[in-house]
């Protein structure tokens, strides 16, 4: 009686094990049934061989539990998935079919609970004379060389477990045998381990600092950084706590371009006169905040830009705009002035979503490399045209895929630029010997 307790509670772990959820699957599960042409395979495997010359690389079966009404789900594993997949009707979930990918052997397991049921496939070549043959023969040697390594594996764990135990046993033996020695010597380790253990933490705690050093925006005098480099508009520091900002205007008296002193403190993100400065995952973003007043300051080279939400004057909102909060989830207009094209003025909206997705509509709009526009025809102004972008949005800055970046504050919508130090000397340079770029002129 005992024993045939303690097989019926060994039947109950294993099926429960196996995922069972009622007393019919316990009871009544026998197997997997899997069939290929109307034959019913009775054994444990079968061998499939296809042939990319001939093109036979298609092999149907179906699986499902044994009984059918027991509801088990089949699952289907491939051990190679690149010599072979398997994919499954839509029409009847029982019925599968083998497809072969590339020359090689695989083998694919059709599972019901504990039960499984394997087809070998051999995909052969014979154009490449890789026959069906040298692909078990192949299977072979590869199952006998991978029983060699695990048992040589398994020696030498045996062997090294056995070398442990010996030199444990010499380890106590010399404890026994000099007890006093053994206790000197676990202080001394001791001290030796806290020791270590210190110097560790120091380590750990000189990177933490160096990490935290790199992801800080902390000029130092005399670097240069750019900010969008693309258009060559730079800044320089020319004392750790003072920022010039500079971009070329081809219109001014000896191509000088203008320049303005930005007061920079690294322990504040925000400098005197409208420039805010943000590290997100170790990049770094300037943005300008129009509210501030110092609109002389805007970074744009050749055109005007004010974005603003919809239901709101432009002008006033580029003067003062409004402290309620605005969600990004919105349409906000864009305007600008720019010198090329005639220097019309322009409008397009952008609106986003909450799942990624911003959308550019208007008679025109430059993202990244992408610039919508037709110089030969003044109509093209009345042309709509609308194209959608994905998004990421971190900390208030707003990336664009394809290029772009803003930043969202909750209320205002604005330009971000990436702030990145130039390190190619032959730029450094470039820059510090263009007449545009006088870090000395006192302007």
């Amino acid at each position: 009686m005992k024993t045939k307790i303690k097989l019926f509670a060994a039947a109950v772990f294993l099926l429960t094990l196996a995922g069972c959820s009622s007393m019919k699957q316990i009871w009544d599960l026998k197997g997997i049934i899997v069939s290929s042409n109307d034959q019913i395979f009775t054994g444990k495997s079968t061998t499939v061989p296809m042939d990319i010359k001939s093109g036979n690389l298609r092999y149907e079966f179906t699986a499902t539990s044994d009984p059918v009404d027991n509801g088990y789900p089949v699952s289907i594993k491939v051990d190679d998935s690149s010599v072979a997949s398997v994919t499954q009707s839509a029409s009847n979930p029982s019925s599968y079919t083998i497809t072969g990918l590339k020359s090689g052997y695989t083998a694919v397991t059709a599972s019901c609970s504990i039960y499984n049921f394997t087809f070998i496939v051999y995909v052969a070549d014979t154009s490449r004379g890789i026959t069906v043959d040298k692909l078990k023969q192949q299977r072979l040697d590869d199952i006998a060389r991978i029983e060699a390594e695990a048992k040589a594996k398994a020696d030498a764990e045996a062997l090294a477990k056995q070398q442990a135990a010996e030199k444990a046993a010499a380890e106590k033996a010399a404890t026994d045998a000099a007890a006093r020695l053994a206790a000197e010597r676990a202080a001394a380790e001791k001290a030796a381990a806290d020791a270590a253990a210190k110097q560790a933490a120091e380590e750990a705690a000189k990177k933490a600092a160096a990490v935290a050093a790199a992801n800080t925006f902390a000029p130092k005098a005399g670097d240069v950084y750019a900010l969008n480099e693309s258009e060559q508009k730079y800044i320089y520091f020319s004392a750790a706590d003072e920022m010039r900002m500079t971009y070329p205007t081809s219109f001014a008296s000896n191509g000088i371009g203008t320049q303005y002193k930005v007061k920079y403190t690294a322990s504040k993100s925000k400098s005197e006169n409208g420039w805010y400065f943000k590290t997100v995952d170790g990049t770094t973003y300037a943005y300008y905040n129009h509210s501030s007043g110092d609109a002389e300051v805007y970074p744009a080279e050749n055109f005007d830009r004010s974005i603003y939400p919809e239901g709101s004057d432009p002008w006033d909102w580029a003067d003062d705009p409004k402290t309620t909060s605005r969600s990004l989830y919105n349409t906000w207009h864009v305007f600008y002035r720019s010198s090329e094209g005639g220097n019309f003025p322009r409008f397009y909206t952008m609106k986003f979503t909450s799942n990624g997705n911003v959308t550019f509509t208007g008679p025109r709009y430059v993202i990244g490399d992408e610039q919508v526009v037709n110089y030969d025809n003044i109509d093209y102004i009345r042309e709509t045209l609308t194209k959608t972008y994905s998004y990421t949005k971190k900390d208030g800055i707003i990336i664009i895929k394809n290029g772009g970046a803003l930043y969202y504050d909750g209320k205002q919508l604005m330009d971000a630029f990436v702030v990145k130090k130039v390190t190619d000397s032959a730029k450094i340079q470039k820059v510090k010997n263009a007449r545009w770029f006088q870090p000395s002129d006192d302007k």
